[in-house]
């Protein structure tokens, strides 16, 4: 059965029907066949040997998940003490005590932000979608939350380090947070629990998507705006980390990038209180995708007035454009511009090989959060141009009329090409930083959209054969560090369009 997701509706129920029609009757059916298909590589004796626990109730904080949260923070100490740095972990510890042990279960979580986040030592902060730092002070919340965060954590720690035990755990974890979160929405009750289940869940399928790609994927994405719409009453406005909005927020938006349509979540109260640079750069983001969608629905309705509609569009998308220079002006007043890499002071943590895999004249910022803002402003540029591309083309007009309030101009569909082929490129020379010693997988998960853009803009275009070979590469190295659905999110694209080759003189 194809899968299917229907997300035109802004009915919260309509979004979380489908949401639990796939978690029900699609996914887990594969991940019973998964899961069949590795009993007959090994024995499970954890399965049959382990009591079957009764089923608690979605969303309840039992007493014993409370005194387990309890005894690990008296006990144990905080998560990040008991890091084993430099050491492997006793993996197969781990897996035995994960659901009876709370120390041993928040061992495991610090063993993954150690290999996820960027490291103690490195004086960056993390601002922008950093939710899994908050994931520690979460366990023992509800039975829910807990299956979620060791699902994503043991499935992490496990392939990277190639332990099947623990890579097993993570898989029947994440069965049983799924049917816990079936319950909740059955229900139709949101919580906070709720959010940050649906946001572990999503970064599970990245890092091990299921059989269909990134269907579980694009499911959970859909899960978090249905979840985030159903509490726009503010009934239920509980959310009070602003990192892991900042989360919902950029995967809606990179579903929302790659498929053509708008982002926009109609919830202010979800949004954060203390608005920053990079807030103000996925408002922007947003406005881009909303304009996208208008676009494709332009392309694929023969009926409409496409003239008319088109100009309209495309004042609208110039007007965007200037109000993003403005606010980039006020970026790089805040905010230095990135100097280019120093090869010498990083010159023993590199190498021939490596060194050919990142772009001539790398950027190197001053700190992750400014890395994360100029990217971020960049893919936003890039996405606007692209938009004005396919309208000249919808238009069949090569050029561009200037916006009124400034001095009259008019660009060349070359000129729009040659803006969005330098935003690009920006991207591209930043990759070398999130890539960096110390960055770990957060800083290379932080470029999924922006690499996405670059990737689709060669894909789409003649002349840059050998950049979008460069962004393969790049695809198959984000692989290498944990990110198994890496090709298929990056390799998903827009329909082709029409160019002018006449204008291209």
């Amino acid at each position: 059965m194809p899968w299917q997701f229907i997300d035109s509706s802004n009915n919260s129920r309509s979004n979380l029907t489908q949401v639990k029609r796939h978690v029900m009757h699609e996914y887990m059916r594969q991940k019973r066949l998964d899961d069949g298909t590795q009993e007959t590589e090994e024995k499970p004796k954890s399965r049959n040997t382990r009591p079957r626990a009764k089923k608690p109730k979605a969303g309840q904080k039992t007493k014993k998940k409370r005194t387990d949260s309890i005894v690990c923070a008296q006990d144990s100490g905080p998560c990040s003490d008991i890091s084993i740095s430099g050491q492997r972990p006793d993996s197969q510890l781990l897996s035995r005590g994960m659901d009876h042990t709370p120390a041993i279960r928040c061992q495991l979580v610090s063993v993954f932000l150690d290999a996820y986040l960027p490291s103690v030592s490195n004086p960056h902060q993390r601002i922008g979608g950093d939710f899994t730092g908050a994931l520690p002070c979460r366990l023992g919340d509800s039975p829910m939350l807990d299956y979620s965060i060791t699902a994503l954590c043991a499935v992490y720690v496990g392939s990277s380090r190639q332990d099947k035990m623990l890579y097993r755990e993570g898989v029947e974890s994440y069965a049983r947070a799924v049917q816990c979160l079936r319950g909740c929405i059955e229900r139709s009750t949101t919580t906070q629990d709720m959010l940050y289940v649906t946001a572990a869940l999503q970064t599970y399928e990245v890092v091990q998507p299921s059989q269909h790609g990134m269907g579980g994927w694009s499911a959970h994405v859909q899960g978090c705006r249905a979840l985030l719409r159903h509490g726009r009453d503010g009934s239920d406005s509980a959310l009070d980390d602003d990192e892991l909005y900042r989360h919902m927020q950029m995967v809606i938006i990179a579903e929302a990038v790659v498929h053509r349509k708008s982002a926009y979540v109609p919830n202010p109260g979800w949004r954060p209180k203390t608005r920053t640079l990079f807030d103000q750069g996925l408002d922007f983001l947003v406005s881009c995708t909303s304009l996208m969608e208008e676009i494709r629905h332009l392309e694929e309705d023969s009926r409409r007035d496409k003239h008319h509609a088109g100009h309209r569009l495309l004042q609208e998308c110039v007007r965007v454009e200037g109000e993003l220079n403005i606010q980039y002006s006020a970026v790089r007043y805040c905010m230095d511009f990135p100097d280019l890499w120093n090869t010498d002071e990083f010159e023993e943590h590199e190498s021939d090989e490596s060194e050919d895999l990142f772009f001539d004249d790398a950027f190197c910022f001053e700190s992750f959060p400014v890395a994360q803002v100029y990217s971020l402003h960049w893919a936003t540029q890039l996405l606007i141009y692209m938009a004005i591309e396919r309208l000249c083309c919808l238009l069949d007009e090569p050029v561009v009329p200037g916006q009124p309030s400034a001095f009259l101009f008019k660009r060349s569909y070359k000129d729009i090409i040659d803006l969005a082929s330098s935003s690009a490129a920006m991207i591209c020379q930043s990759v070398k930083y999130c890539f960096s010693p110390g960055m770990n997988a957060f800083g290379v998960q932080v470029l999924f959209v922006r690499l996405w853009l670059a990737n689709q803009f060669y894909h789409a275009h003649p002349g840059f054969e050998k950049e979008y070979a460069w962004c393969q590469g790049i695809i198959r190295k984000i692989t290498d560090t944990g990110f198994q659905g890496a090709p298929d999110f990056m390799n998903i694209h827009w329909p082709p369009l029409r160019h002018y080759e006449t204008t291209l003189d």
